[in-house]
């Protein structure tokens, strides 16, 4: 095996066995927060924490990889993982339980970095990588939402919290099985560049926001209540969403999978078109009250976009420096649009104006996106000189 395949391995293998712990408290806290002795408003505020520190300090953190390396990147991540979720095994206040997701979020930050900078640091094989990240990462998260149903029917909830605390000191192991690898900041290539409170943003970026702000924020909260409006029972519901959710974790496995055997001489640009094209698709289909199949289109798009924009962007640069920059932009938009995402979805739910804000988003990933792809100008080019054409056989 190829050694950028196995770091991109090491790596992937490092995060999902951290993710396993914000997974399980996205499925405990909600039904569980009697046990935690928090009130029910704590809640959403924990769980959103996480991103709100990604966001403030995503820019900021590249200095640590570029300075430490992968290995020591990866396992001072795993050690404040390990610290955070061992929080939620002891009896604290919130405001412990609150730096512990602040931690976690500074954690999964750098892992992520660490995953998808080994994995498009090399065009030549960066999908074959993507497709590893892709695979391994779902791997906790899939294991959670199959198993944690069954704990809970006879484990405390901070018992069941400990699983993800031993998972956390066994994930040292990859880590350490990283080769260290000469710092960033250290090799000629890089590019003195000052890291900004957010980073520079081109309309793939901005498309990106877009869409993560339907399809990884307000879809994931607004979800079981537009179904239930549709006229679901709860139960009905319920098991939609529990199947939607795994279907969503399922195919980005697959997907991985997939792309791992892959040739890179696939046509990524226009999959990334195709992904695009689903989720617009599948805006239209949750304005008209196709919420179900809205979401397995958009299910689909949104797996090819997350696993192929971060190569389109990486190639688009020059040098290592560049390339993290890029790659750190698009992590930055996905991770505000979620953020603001999950406030959004509740104002919407309330107002009743979801699937309108499904619609007027969709409308504007349309007007970007043709911008970006130039269609707006050719299609404007195509008619004025058809009109011209026109003029000049009337003329003769």
């Amino acid at each position: 095996m190829e050694i950028s395949n196995r770091q991109t391995i090491l790596a992937s293998i490092t995060l999902t066995l951290c993710l396993v712990s914000d997974s399980l408290l996205y499925l405990l806290l909600p039904l569980y927060f009697d046990d935690f002795g928090l009130a029910f408003i704590w809640v959403g505020i924990l769980l959103s924490a996480n991103r709100l520190i990604r966001i403030l300090l995503q820019t900021w953190l590249i200095t640590w990889y570029e300075k430490l390396g992968v290995q020591n990147t990866m396992l001072m991540s795993v050690v404040l993982a390990g610290i955070a979720c061992s929080f939620f095994t002891l009896s604290l206040s919130v405001y412990w339980l609150l730096l512990a997701r602040f931690m976690w979020g500074i954690a999964y930050a750098l892992m992520r970095m660490c995953c998808l900078f080994l994995a498009t640091d090399d065009s030549k094989s960066s999908l074959t990588k993507l497709g590893w990240y892709s695979s391994l990462q779902e791997v906790g998260p899939l294991t959670v939402l199959i198993f944690t149903p069954w704990l809970s029917q006879f484990m405390h909830p901070k018992l069941i919290m400990v699983i993800p605390l031993v998972l956390c000191f066994i994930a040292v192991i990859p880590a350490l099985m990283l080769k260290p690898g000469q710092s960033l900041s250290r090799r000629k290539n890089a590019i003195g560049k000052s890291h900004k409170f957010l980073p520079e943003w081109n309309n793939d970026h901005a498309i990106t926001l877009m869409l993560s702000l339907l399809y990884d924020g307000v879809w994931v909260i607004a979800l079981a209540p537009l179904l239930i409006l549709t006229g679901l029972t709860q139960d009905s519901t319920l098991t939609i969403v529990a199947v939607l959710f795994i279907l969503r974790r399922a195919f980005n496995f697959v997907l991985g999978l997939y792309f791992i055997k892959s040739k890179s001489s696939l046509p990524i640009r226009n999959l990334v078109k195709l992904s695009m094209f689903c989720m617009v698709t599948a805006g239209f289909l949750i304005f008209f009250d196709q919420i179900a199949l809205g979401s397995i289109v958009a299910i689909a798009g949104r797996g090819f976009y997350m696993l192929l924009m971060p190569r389109v962007l990486s190639d688009e640069k020059d040098t290592g420096t560049e390339k993290i920059h890029a790659v750190n932009a698009f992590t930055v938009s996905r991770d505000v649009a979620t953020a603001t995402g999950a406030f959004i979805a509740g104002v919407l739910l309330y107002l009743e104006i979801t699937q309108s804000f499904f619609l007027i988003i969709t409308l504007f990933i349309i007007v970007v996106s043709m911008r970006q792809y130039g269609i707006l100008k050719n299609c404007l080019g195509k008619f004025i000189f058809k009109v011209r054409a026109e003029e000049i056989l009337r003329g003769h």
